[in-house]
């Protein structure tokens, strides 16, 4: 291992999840498409939700790593020194990278934080369960029982936070009677206010039945016009 050479871990990892601040910005436009903004969303969230966790835990890892070093080997040392320096620029570039993604997905960042912490509280109950087994607290049906009731209260509420709320659909349109037999479901004030006479309600003046087709009605002779004086 030669010691002349930094660490540059982030640097490796940054080449190989991320994309220009520029491009992810521009992405962030074509969400609001109507056509292309899910996919995008589902493929962007997909991609900055990994940075994010690689990110926490890449801070995370480095912090007890060098806590750890300070143990073993003390503060006072050259190559500890060395290796202190070098896991502070580390995890500053890794926070620096956060602080330039967060503002602008908020969004997407506050999904992947609530979805670690889900999971975080999942482990631990987990882990407490495993140490009831163990202690003889719990028997092994018990403990399966636990680990099921927690991933049933978890994993809704999991997907809940990670996935968008659909919209309500629209209402249906009124249905209108298609036939006269669908008349009978209609309530009774809807047919007895019908503003047209039934057809057996038309009778003619000669006095004969009405036949299935309504008859025309008779024209009525035409108005006697006064006569002029002298003609």
């Amino acid at each position: 291992m030669d010691t002349s050479v930094p660490l540059n871990e982030w640097a490796g990892l940054e080449h190989h999840i991320l994309f220009p601040l520029r491009a992810v910005r521009a992405q962030a436009r074509l969400r609001r498409l109507p056509l292309v903004g899910r996919a995008v969303q589902y493929l962007l969230g997909k991609k900055l939700a990994f940075f994010f966790e690689l990110a926490v835990v890449f801070i995370q890892s480095h912090s007890n790593a060098h806590k750890k070093l300070n143990e073993l080997f003390g503060k006072n040392g050259p190559v500890t020194r060395q290796l202190e320096k070098e896991v502070e620029e580390e995890v500053g570039k890794a926070k620096a990278a956060l602080e330039e993604f967060v503002p602008v997905f908020p969004d997407i960042i506050n999904s992947v934080k609530t979805e670690m912490a889900a999971r975080y509280m999942l482990n631990k109950c987990r882990s407490m369960l495993e140490a009831a087994m163990e202690s003889g607290s719990l028997e092994k049906r018990e403990f399966e029982d636990a680990i099921r009731e927690v991933s049933a209260w978890t994993t809704p509420w999991l997907n809940s936070t990670t996935t968008p709320t659909p919209r309500p659909p629209p209402p249906d349109p009124p249905s209108w009677p298609a036939s006269p037999s669908s008349a009978s479901s209609l309530p009774p004030s809807a047919t007895s206010s019908s503003p047209l006479p039934p057809p057996s309600a038309v009778t003619c003046t000669s006095g004969a039945t009405p036949a299935s087709s309504p008859k025309r009605p008779p024209s009525l002779p035409p108005p006697l016009l006064p006569s002029r004086a002298g003609t």
